[in-house]
């Protein structure tokens, strides 16, 4: 029988409990190449965002009226569940060589959810870049003794980036920025990430015009991604498990191009993967 977790949880206790890798089997990171989709999610994120202090306000009004009444845990349910502003499912399984071995962080394969994880995950990132205090407290959540929290392990050329963008971005244009390499344009990860990165603070600076309260508001989006933001996680404990579950979810879409199932077998250099494309 399968044993599976599901939890409903946040990016800050994924990335506490978790080292988070985007596998090789995995498709590219496209969600910044679509402008639409993007605009949209990052719609949704300001609406829940802005509302997310009054329904705390409300909630909590309606648990100090029911504290007193016969069933205050219902009260208590609810103030915490309208914190929260739930995007779906996020399924992961455990890689081969992990063991139940005395280390504080276990390393997790993506299978579904990819998208929207590494678009909140970038998100926090444009948005901590903006104040130092929150910037210095990502990237110690991001990095650890046992590796990184995050990471993408399509190409290598990916995985590179992401070091870099964490260690060494401040929220300036990645043309102004030393540690964006050429080669780096050959990576449509990593040129829709940019894009995702460069859409998000263009709303930050919308929300933040004409008003006095930018350090505000930029913590205030930062501790709502990081804690607020929520997924069910779905964890399966073995690597066949996971992988028959990847499969069975890619199946209901369109099934993968060949060139598809070849590329993810192959470890190319960026000039490599510029011709595949």
């Amino acid at each position: 029988m399968m044993q599976n977790n599901m939890t409903e949880t946040s990016v800050r206790e994924l990335l506490s409990r978790y080292n988070i890798i985007v596998p090789e089997i995995q498709r590219e990171y496209v969600w910044g190449a679509n402008s639409e989709l993007l605009d949209k999610f990052f719609n949704d994120i300001e609406e829940g965002c802005k509302s997310n202090q009054e329904k705390q306000d409300e909630a909590l009004q309606s648990l100090k009226e029911n504290l007193g009444k016969s069933d205050p845990d219902e009260a208590i349910r609810q103030y915490y569940s309208s914190k929260y502003m739930n995007i779906g499912f996020l399924y992961s399984y455990r890689p081969f060589y992990q063991t139940n071995s005395a280390s504080n962080k276990e390393d997790l394969y993506l299978i579904d959810g990819q998208q929207r994880f590494t678009t909140l995950f970038l998100m926090l990132v444009a948005t901590a870049s903006r104040l130092k205090i929150l910037q210095n407290e990502f990237r110690t959540l991001w990095q650890n003794t046992e590796g990184v929290a995050f990471d993408y392990k399509v190409r290598d050329l990916t995985h590179d980036f992401l070091n870099r963008l964490l260690g060494q971005y401040n929220g300036t244009d990645f043309s102004n920025t030393i540690f964006y390499h050429r080669r780096d344009a050959s990576d449509p990860s990593i040129k829709n990430m940019i894009l995702t990165i460069n859409a998000w603070q263009k709303h930050l600076d919308n929300e933040i015009k004409n008003t006095e309260n930018s350090e505000e508001i930029t913590t205030k989006y930062y501790h709502f991604l990081m804690d607020d933001v929520r997924f069910w996680h779905f964890k399966t404990e073995k690597t066949s498990q996971g992988e028959e579950l990847y499969i069975t979810m890619n199946a209901r879409g369109c099934r993968l191009a060949k060139n598809e199932t070849a590329r993810a077998e192959m470890n190319m250099t960026p000039e490599q993967s510029e011709n595949w494309e």
